[in-house]
């Protein structure tokens, strides 16, 4: 990175934590949380530190203006130790919504190869431009489908918390990422007592993994798929798709349609109570898992189960910027996630500066919608060329 941008980067971070310091957060007993920084310009990774206060870290991040500010989900004893050292307490129950497992196709949509050098652009991931023969940049641009997807997995993720797994509403919060996804923690500490395995079961349960199992084949009933509010899930999808089956013809196609119109009647009651053989007996075998299969992909709540397990995992501090975007992690209410995410950016930023810039998509961040660019000197608000400074297609001057 070249020494202006990197200045330029720096003047950007440090506006915002100037404005809004007090939006860093990091979850009590702050004193026993490790801390971890990435700072400039070599982007090394500095953690196993602990700080007395959040007034402390506060501080700190207005002292260096880091690239990147994590927090320990864990709560140790000797949070400064070495790893195997730090004598854990208990852990945050914590929850990555990202949309590369969300909605990978999305993401790709989002995915450009660029050349630095001529700006010849080119949808997807690939290595070298034809034009002048450089590798390609491989940038995943901000997508607000892609942010709207992970957003509504996010609500569903909080609803089976809440009326599955019984997480008081109270101890469970949601953080847009500052990207493309969102963070989700419960943070009760009778679940904070739970192990990597059992962790790894709670993600394998929201996406109710081997749920539609043998419920084809007409020797049982979705009433054995699991616990009773789990098959209300899937069992309320399922119903959707047998109520409103002119919307769903990807699956019962064009006679799957007109039987279930003409029998929705006697097939409902029993089916609301869990029993599937009258769709069985209906529909046939093959048809049904089809039924089955796309209530499947409705009700399953998709995480990363790896950032679940990883007990030891440190997360994005709350009330940073993220590297990826130059864009905070906020706290949002469900309610805001409906409203869209990237209009909800606070106040920072905002004056403009002159780029060059290699190749980008049209751009809506905050209140500005900016682009397309190609190969070209635009003037942009600050916070959107950080953005693009730090995608890696655009440079200062």
């Amino acid at each position: 990175m070249k020494d202006q941008d990197l200045r330029f980067l720096k003047s950007v971070f440090a506006e915002y934590y100037s404005k809004y310091s007090e939006a860093v957060y990091v979850p009590p007993p702050v004193n026993s949380r490790e801390i971890g920084f990435v700072l400039w310009p070599e982007r090394v990774m500095a953690r196993h530190m602990s700080f007395p206060s959040l007034a402390d870290i506060r501080r700190r991040i207005m002292d260096d203006t880091p690239v990147d500010a994590y927090h320990s989900c864990a709560v140790y004893e000797f949070p400064e130790k070495p790893m195997g050292y730090k004598n854990e307490l208990w852990v945050d129950l914590a929850f990555d919504v990202d949309a590369k497992d969300v909605r990978p196709d999305c993401l790709n949509d989002a995915t450009y190869s660029v050349c630095k050098k001529c700006g010849h652009h080119r949808k997807g991931a690939k290595k070298t431009c034809p034009d002048c023969s450089q590798q390609y940049q491989v940038v995943e641009f901000i997508s607000p489908e892609c942010i709207k997807s992970t957003g509504e997995q996010a609500k569903k993720l909080h609803a089976a918390l809440v009326d599955e797994i019984g997480v008081d509403p109270k101890e469970i919060s949601v953080y847009f990422s500052g990207h493309m996804g969102f963070h989700v923690y419960a943070t009760s500490k009778a679940i904070g007592e739970l192990g990597a395995d059992a962790r790894r079961e709670i993600t394998s349960y929201l996406a109710l993994e081997g749920a539609a199992g043998g419920h084809a084949t007409g020797k049982s009933e979705l009433g054995g798929i699991g616990t009773k509010r789990m098959n209300k899930r899937l069992l309320s999808q399922v119903l959707d798709i047998v109520t409103n089956p002119a919307e769903n013809k990807d699956v019962l196609g064009n006679s799957g349609v007109e039987l279930v119109e003409q029998n929705s009647p006697r097939l409902l009651p029993s089916l609301e109570k869990g029993a599937i053989q009258g769709l069985i007996g209906l529909l046939g075998t093959a048809k049904t898992k089809k039924v089955l299969k796309k209530a499947l992909q409705r009700a399953a709540v998709i995480v990363d189960p790896s950032v679940t397990m990883d007990v030891h995992r440190i997360f994005r501090m709350p009330g940073t910027l993220n590297s990826k975007s130059g864009l905070p992690k906020q706290l949002v209410t469900l309610e805001e996630i409906d409203k869209g995410i990237l209009s909800l950016l606070p106040e920072y930023g905002r004056a403009n500066v002159q780029l060059s810039i290699a190749f980008a998509p049209e751009i809506e961040i905050g209140q500005e919608s900016v682009g397309p660019f190609s190969n070209e000197v635009a003037t942009v608000p600050r916070y959107i060329g950080a953005y693009l400074i730090l995608k890696g297609v655009a440079s200062v001057g």
